[in-house]
């Protein structure tokens, strides 16, 4: 029986999936002319050699849940941007919108398994963390609403 070169687990998923979808996203923004599969065989190649370092690994974990939080603020921003418009070159598509829904619901529940382990028990006007992800969740929800009410029927039958 052939032996694994790494040992398929959550320690071994988690963060290569994180580094693989940060060095895709960079690449991605900066090099536009790049073909997209060489830029996810990089991603592949730098990501499965990041998790292949355990100093990397253990310095990852350690800062994950607060690197997890800036990440769920940055997408939160930036869809409250794109609902409203405010980025250049808006236009609504509907496929772009359910990824970024998925993403959303994603990072969220990943904050509220983050925010289980935390040892804030108590938050000023809004009571415990898991009221402050249920408000989270909430106004994410409506800003989906309002996108897809932004849509409008005429936008969607084509």
């Amino acid at each position: 029986m052939p032996a694994f070169i790494f040992e398929p687990t959550m320690d071994f998923f988690i963060p290569f999936l994180f580094v693989l979808a940060i060095v895709l996203g960079v690449l991605e923004f900066t090099l536009k002319n790049w073909s997209k599969p060489v830029k996810v065989v990089i991603s592949l190649a730098i990501a499965f050699f990041a998790v292949s370092y355990p100093p990397f690994v253990a310095t990852l974990w350690s800062y994950l849940p607060s690197i997890t939080w800036f990440f769920i603020i940055m997408f939160f921003l930036v869809f409250i941007m794109e609902v409203f418009g405010i980025r250049k070159n808006h236009r609504v598509d509907k496929e772009a919108m359910i990824i970024q829904g998925a993403v959303l619901f994603i990072l969220l529940g990943t904050g509220y398994f983050i925010v289980q382990n935390l040892p804030i028990t108590t938050l000023p006007f809004i009571g415990n963390t898991e009221n402050l992800i249920f408000l989270i969740g909430i106004i994410f929800i409506l800003l989906l609403f309002w996108s897809a009410f932004k849509v409008g029927p005429e936008k969607q039958q084509k």
